[in-house]
């Protein structure tokens, strides 16, 4: 009898738990800016994430950060080929 009194309290805890991180949702936002720099164009991209799952009690409280990603890009207008984005060299070797 008491052993499931303890499930009920932990089923009960562990859904608690799992509606805070789950109440909001990471998103892209809908609108990305783009700058003409020199030859070439940046694209802004911002959206809200989760903070790191190895610090668990924002985890858990659903605390979130934005995040900016910057691409450059030859052109802003027409195809962009993947082989023309310019990409950052790799700090550590695989």
């Amino acid at each position: 009898m008491q052993i499931n009194i303890i499930r009920k309290s932990h089923f009960v805890i562990i859904l608690f738990l799992s509606g805070c991180v789950f109440f909001k949702s990471p998103e892209n936002f809908e609108v990305a800016y783009f700058e003409k720099v020199g030859d070439y164009y940046e694209i802004e991209l911002r959206g809200t994430r989760f903070l790191m799952v190895h610090d668990p009690v924002p985890a858990l409280e659903g605390k979130m950060y934005v995040e900016e990603h910057i691409i450059k890009v030859p052109r802003i207008t027409g195809e962009v080929n993947g082989e023309e984005i310019p990409r950052k060299k790799a700090t550590i070797s695989i």
